[in-house]
């Protein structure tokens, strides 16, 4: 058929006069396969991965879609690159309750307990409360057995130490 390329010799046993059909192997070399994400290994991050790193922590702002959730998995895979940064950002008072989540999210599936105060801190913002699930989850995540006396002292004392009165 004119316009439509041979793609087997003379004497090939298969069938379909020359077509490339679905299921046919590709006749030449494969081209080669993706390089997989190298896994973290202690050493400090790439100028490059910092870059990348960057793009998934903005792409966590649409948070709960796909795509943040994929940029999610993938900050926690490279946990020495992205921790100070999610750290960072949420300390420097992200507004966007999504960024916030996604943030949220992200640190509990890393698991480091030095995001338990940040975390908490945030639970004090009145306007996280119709969105708390994240961060609680993600508070319960990084310590499943102290979490909850946390909370509790959290949601009991507003935050504030023991001793410490309100002034009416």
């Amino acid at each position: 058929e004119p316009g439509i390329p041979p793609t087997k010799k003379e004497g090939d046993k298969r069938s379909g006069g020359g077509r490339i059909r679905m299921g046919d192997p590709p006749e030449g070399p494969a081209a080669p396969a993706p390089e997989p994400p190298k896994p973290d290994d202690g050493k400090e991050p790439s100028k490059a991965q910092k870059t990348e790193v960057d793009q998934w922590i903005d792409a966590l702002a649409k948070w709960p879609a796909v795509e943040a959730k994929q940029a999610s998995i993938r900050l926690a895979a490279q946990p020495q690159a992205s921790y100070p940064l999610l750290e960072a950002r949420l300390r420097d008072g992200a507004d966007d309750w999504r960024l916030v989540c996604g943030i949220a999210a992200t640190l509990g599936k890393i698991g480091d307990a030095r995001a338990l105060e940040p975390l908490l801190a945030r639970l004090q913002d009145r306007r996280m409360f119709t969105h708390a699930a994240d961060l609680l989850d993600a508070i319960v995540r990084i310590d499943p057995v102290g979490a909850k006396p946390r909370l509790l002292a959290q949601l009991l004392h507003g935050g504030r130490h023991r001793g410490e009165r309100d002034a009416l």
